[in-house]
Parts: structure tokens; C-alpha cells; sequence
């Protein structure tokens, strides 16, 4: 049982590793998907303009400022929220990054959005592949 335990997650860590391994640009931690944005915002915290914008930044940004969502737009826009006000999925986040040209940041009324909660799900999920691959 154990071993077999071992087997299925050794082919999940596989798949992961390869899965990120072909992708051909960079996406944050945490990213939930692409939303419609509008006037009043969907994320209506606090938010900041530059020109090393990524989604890592806007989320190191919006996680020191005690937010729980943050979001990239038009390249170097950043947006924080404690909640998404409305969820409305549009495939029209293509603007790559001010400050990482692999990695897009929203587009034209539409914000990239991150969930600051997930990405230490993540962090938490790589402990525990380095875990099991030195004790294999």
C-alpha cells in the first residue's frame, strides 16, 4: 500500500514538474483566472502603478498590505481586494508584464487575478516534493 502511495505520487510530481516545465511563459502562484474589470473595480482595495509590474510584485505588494486577492492590469496597474466583486471570465488578459515580459498582466478592462491564500498552498505542496524526494 505504502509503495504504491509512493508510485502515484511520484507520477504526480512527474506530471507537475513536466507541466511546468513546458510551459512557455511564467504564471505566478495562486492565479485563479482572467476577469472582466470595469470603473469601480473589482478589486477594490488599494492598488499602485509601475513599471517593474508582475504578478509576484502585486502580490508581495497586496500581501503586506493584510489583502487576501490581488490583480495585474494594462501592464503596470496593481489592484488588492479582500474579495472579487464580480466574476466575469473573458480570455482577454494579453498584455504582457511591465517588469516581466514572460508573464502577462492583464489586458484592457481585464485583470489577472491572484488568490494570495492559494500561493502558500503551493509553497506548501513544493515542501513536501522536496520532502519526499530526498527520502525516496
Amino acid at each position: 500500500m505504502v509503495d504504491t502511495m509512493h508510485q502515484y505520487l511520484g507520477l504526480l510530481i512527474s506530471t507537475l514538474s513536466l507541466y511546468s516545465t513546458c510551459s512557455q511563459s511564467y504564471t505566478p502562484d495562486g492565479y485563479i483566472g482572467c476577469f472582466r474589470d470595469f470603473q469601480y473595480r473589482i478589486l477594490d482595495g488599494d492598488r499602485r502603478i509601475s513599471n517593474t509590474n508582475s504578478g509576484d510584485e502585486c502580490i508581495r505588494f497586496c500581501r503586506s498590505n493584510g489583502y487576501r486577492y490581488a490583480g495585474t492590469e494594462f501592464r503596470n496597474e496593481c489592484y488588492c481586494g479582500y474579495q472579487i466583486q464580480l466574476k466575469i471570465p473573458t480570455k482577454a488578459c494579453t498584455f504582457t508584464c511591465a517588469g516581466n515580459k514572460n508573464e502577462i498582466c492583464g489586458g484592457d478592462w481585464s485583470i489577472s487575478v491572484y488568490d494570495i491564500k492559494r500561493t502558500y498552498t503551493v509553497i506548501l505542496l513544493h515542501a513536501f516534493r522536496w520532502f519526499i524526494e530526498i527520502y525516496q
